[in-house]
C-alpha cells in the first residue's frame, strides 16, 4: 500500500466512526438497543468482573488502575451508537483506493459515550516509542497518522471538541485497561489448555503487566488524578 492509500484508510475509518455515532437511534429503531445509563460505570463493572473471572494471579497495578478510573469517571454528554471495537482489523478497505467498504465485528456494539470508540482505537494504535500490540504494528507504516491526528480528525469531522464531549484521556486509559484484561483472558485460556496457543505464540503475563504500566504512564500524561 502507498502512504496515500494508508492515509485514506485511516481517514475513512474515522469517517465511518463519525457516521456510526451520527445514527438517529429513534429513526432506525435502535433506541432500545441497550441501556442509556452512563457508559463509563457500565464498562468498569463489566470488565472489572471479567478480570476477576480470568486473572491468573493478583496484579495490584491493575487494581490501582481500576480504582483510578473509577474515581475519574467523566460525565456523559451524549449517548450514541458505539461500535465498541473499531480499529484497522475491523474494517474492509479497497487496497487500490483506501476506501472503506465495510465495518465488521459488531459483537460489542451498544449505546454509550462516543469518546469510548476513540479511546479504544487509540489503545490499539501503535506508536514508535510506546505500545505495539502484536498484530497492530501495521499502523506504524508511512502514511498512517499519529494517535493525536486520529483524534483531531474525529473532532474536525464531527464539529465537536473534546471540551464538549468530555476528557478523551479517560477513555484512552480505559481502553488500555480493557486491552490488558482481554490479553489476560488469552493468557488464562492458554494456561488452562495449552492447545489454545496460536501457531505464532501466545501473550504472556509480562505483556499484561507492560500494558498496565503503559496505561499508568498515559494516565499521568493526561493528568488523571492519582
Amino acid at each position: 500500500l502507498s502512504p496515500h492509500v494508508r492515509r485514506t484508510i485511516a481517514d475513512g475509518l474515522i469517517s465511518a466512526m463519525a457516521a456510526i455515532h451520527a445514527v438517529d437511534l429513534d429513526r432506525v429503531g435502535l433506541a432500545d438497543l441497550a441501556s442509556h445509563k452512563p457508559y463509563a460505570p457500565r464498562q468498569l463493572r463489566r470488565w472489572a468482573g471479567q478480570w476477576e473471572k480470568t486473572k491468573t494471579r493478583d496484579l495490584p497495578a491493575l487494581d490501582e488502575l481500576t480504582a483510578l478510573l473509577t474515581r475519574c469517571q467523566p460525565d456523559q454528554q451524549t449517548t450514541v451508537l458505539v461500535h465498541g471495537d473499531l480499529h484497522l482489523g475491523n474494517v474492509i478497505a479497497d487496497p487500490q483506493t483506501g476506501a472503506i467498504n465495510a465495518v465488521v465485528d459488531w459483537e460489542l456494539t451498544t449505546l454509550g459515550d462516543p469518546l469510548a470508540d476513540i479511546g479504544s482505537l487509540l489503545a490499539y494504535w501503535p506508536t514508535p516509542d510506546g505500545l505495539k500490540l502484536p498484530g497492530f504494528e501495521a499502523a506504524l507504516a508511512p502514511g498512517f497518522p499519529t494517535p493525536d491526528e486520529l483524534a483531531q480528525r474525529y473532532f474536525t469531522i464531527t464539529g465537536r471538541s473534546e471540551e464538549s464531549l468530555g476528557p478523551l484521556g479517560f477513555w484512552h486509559v480505559l481502553g488500555l485497561w480493557k486491552v490488558a484484561i482481554i490479553v489476560e483472558g488469552v493468557v488464562r485460556r492458554v494456561h488452562d489448555n495449552p492447545s489454545n496457543r496460536a501457531v505464532t505464540g501466545a501473550p504472556t503475563p509480562e505483556m499484561v503487566e507492560w500494558i498496565v504500566g503503559y496505561a499508568h504512564t498515559m494516565a499521568a500524561r493526561y493528568g488523571l488524578a492519582a
